[in-house]
C-alpha cells in the first residue's frame, strides 16, 4: 500500500513545476480548472475504490488519479506556457529518471524477496539502492541540461578545494 501512495505522491510532487510555471506567468484560471477534473475524477474513483477494496483501494485511487493528472495536466500547461516543451520535459525531466528509479528499486525489491537477508543486510540493501537511484536521477539531469552540468562540476571543484588536505 505504502508503494501505491509514494509513487502517486511522487507523480504529484512532479506536477509542482507546472503549477509554478503556470501562477508564475500569471495564471491562475487554469491550475484551478486542472484541479477541478482532477477532483471530479477523483472522488467517485476514491469511493468506488474503497467500497471494493478498502485502504488498498483508496491508495491505488490515489495512485491512478495522478497518473493520469501528470500527462493531463503537463498537455494543458504546455498548450498555453512554453509551448512545445510539455513532451520533452514529460519524458525527459520525468519520464526517464523515474524508469531509472523503478527499475533499481525493482531490482533490490527482488533482491530482497530472494534473499531473504537479515535486517542490517536489507537496510544496506535499502539504502544502497536510494543513492543508486539518486545518482542515477542526477546523472540524467546532467545528461538533459548544460546548466546541470556546470553546477555538479562547480561544486566537485568547490568540494576538492575545500577538502583538499583532509581527503
Amino acid at each position: 500500500m505504502v508503494m501505491l501512495l509514494a509513487a502517486g505522491s511522487a507523480l504529484h510532487g512532479s506536477m509542482f513545476f507546472p503549477f509554478a510555471a503556470q501562477v508564475a506567468a500569471g495564471d491562475s484560471r487554469t491550475p484551478v480548472i486542472i484541479n477541478m477534473i482532477v477532483l471530479a475524477f477523483y472522488v467517485p474513483a476514491l469511493v468506488a475504490l474503497v467500497l471494493l477494496h478498502g485502504a488498498w483501494g483508496a491508495a491505488l485511487a490515489w495512485c491512478l488519479v495522478f497518473a493520469v493528472y501528470l500527462p493531463l495536466g503537463t498537455w494543458i500547461t504546455h498548450r498555453k506556457i512554453m509551448r512545445g516543451r510539455g513532451r520533452s520535459w514529460l519524458f525527459g525531466d520525468v519520464f526517464a529518471p523515474l524508469a531509472i528509479s523503478t527499475a533499481i528499486g525493482a531490482t533490490a525489491y527482488l533482491v530482497k524477496l530472494e534473499g531473504r537477508l537479515p535486517m542490517a543486510a536489507d537496510l544496506a540493501l535499502s539504502a544502497c539502492a536510494g543513492g543508486l537511484a539518486a545518482l542515477a536521477c542526477i546523472a540524467s539531469a546532467a545528461w538533459r541540461h548544460p546548466g546541470v552540468r556546470d553546477l555538479l562540476s562547480a561544486l566537485l571543484h568547490f568540494i576538492t578545494r575545500r577538502f583538499r588536505g583532509v581527503l
